[in-house]
This record gives C-alpha cells, structure tokens and sequence, in this order.
C-alpha cells in the first residue's frame, strides 16, 4: 500500500518538472523581439512664453503674467502682489474679440498680498487672440492688467 504522502509529492515534483521545462522550451524558442518607442510628436522645441508685467497706479497692484501658445488655447501664469487680502481674486483672459475666461482663481492671503503669489491655469483663446491678462474680484473689480 502506497503512502498519500508520497503520491501528493510526487505530483508536486511532476508539476514543478513540468513548469521547469514549459519555462526552458518558452525562453528558447521565444523571438529576441524589441519593439522600439514611438518617436516623439515634435522635435522642435514649445513655443516660448510672453512675458508681461504691469502695476496698476490706482490700486498698487502688480501683476507678471506669462502666457505661452499651445493648439488654439494658452497657458498662463501669474504672479500678483499688493491685493486685498481675504478677497476672492481671479486671472481673466481677454481675447480680441473682448471675451474674458477666467483661467486661475483663489483667496487673497495677507502673506500672498506682501510677497505674491503665483498661480497657474488656461484659456481657450488662441495666443493671437489674447489681449490681456487681469486680475480682477469676483465683484468684477479690475485691479491690474498687463497687455499682450
């Protein structure tokens, strides 16, 4: 009479021999196959940002806006100092055409206000189209607006 010990590893052998070998022939006849990288959409290189800064006489506020040019739309990026603090504040975009896009918004800090505060966002407007970069409340207030 066989012991069930024995049989139970006996097959462990058997499955483990089998995956061994299953492993070795899949290595060997396996094509050394390197599928390259697609190449890059673009060689050259992004369209550089404009940068521009104003401070607005009536309210002291400074702005530095950069807005760089992408596929019919823009980034840009602001860096304001001298806003209320505790104010909702917003970057509006204004195109030729004189439509304003909102592209970044936050709360004025007091700490923001004496030692600026960068913010980042976007419009769709097309860079040829951008006229402006303000910062304005949220009660509509223009406090600073550098021109594109």
């Amino acid at each position: 009479m066989s012991k069930p010990w024995v049989v139970g590893a006996a097959g462990v052998v058997a499955v483990v021999a089998a995956l061994a070998v299953g492993f070795a022939v899949g290595r060997w006849t396996a094509p050394d196959v390197v599928v390259p990288l697609p190449p890059p959409r673009s060689s050259s290189p992004p369209p550089p940002a404009e940068v521009r800064s104003a401070t607005d006489p009536g309210t002291a506020v400074r702005i530095t806006a950069s807005v760089t040019p992408e596929d019919g739309w823009v980034r840009v990026r602001a860096t304001v100092v001298g806003f209320p603090a505790g104010q909702p504040l917003r970057v509006v975009v204004v195109s030729r055409a004189g439509t304003r896009e909102t592209a970044a918004s936050w709360v004025g800090s007091a700490a923001g206000s004496l030692d600026g505060t960068t913010v980042d966002g976007a419009a769709t407007v097309a860079r040829a189209d951008v006229v402006a970069v303000e910062v304005e409340g949220t009660d509509g207030r223009r406090y600073v607006s550098a021109v594109f």
